[in-house]
């Protein structure tokens, strides 16, 4: 199998994006007590992600991008997402097509449409679940580049990973609306 660099697949983990922004208010403001934090924007967030962590950014490509919301959860709750915007532009050019997927329980039902969710090219996963390693691992091993958003082990992160990752802090923290000096 031939691995297409001119696509990117951003998958979102909509319970762990929820988590991860309760986990980036908590870290910043221990270190900057009094700081005003914004309700982020997921187009934001997503175009922030593709910016720090798309290893592949300057080619241009198409991105897809799948939210994985659970029906239990309250995503909405904790970042603004638009009921109009489903399409973004990268700092690059590049077309962001953002596909919103509901489910009950998401980790089973992503799994299950992982592999066929990632057609071809890189994959960036925002995730921190133990569950998604052995899929990843498939995937590595037929050739894609794989890249793990997550929180950083002290923070609290429930994957081991040996692939390239990133910690959600950043992006999330500059969604915020702290400046990139300030993190």
């Amino acid at each position: 199998m031939t691995v297409n660099k001119q696509c990117t697949s951003l998958i979102i983990d909509g319970i762990f994006l929820q988590n991860a922004i309760n986990k980036t208010i908590e870290i910043y403001s221990e270190l900057k007590p009094g700081t005003r934090f914004y309700k982020p924007e997921l187009l934001e967030v997503i175009n922030l992600i593709l910016d720090w962590y798309d290893k592949t950014n300057a080619i241009k490509k198409t991105i897809n991008c799948h939210v994985w919301m659970s029906d239990a959860f309250n995503l909405e709750s904790r970042i603004n997402i638009s009921q109009t915007k489903h399409t973004i532009k990268t700092s690059d050019g590049n077309l962001v097509k953002v596909i919103f997927e509901k489910s009950s329980i998401i980790g089973p039902e992503l799994l299950d449409q992982l592999v066929t969710l990632v057609k071809k090219g890189d994959v960036i996963l925002v995730a921190d679940d133990r569950i998604y390693e052995p899929t990843l691992d498939k995937l590595f091993d037929m050739g894609y580049t794989i890249t793990v958003v997550m929180l950083n082990e002290s923070d609290g992160s429930e994957m081991i990973t040996s692939f390239n990752w990133g910690d959600i802090v950043f992006p999330l923290g500059m969604a915020m609306g702290m400046e990139k000096s300030e993190l």
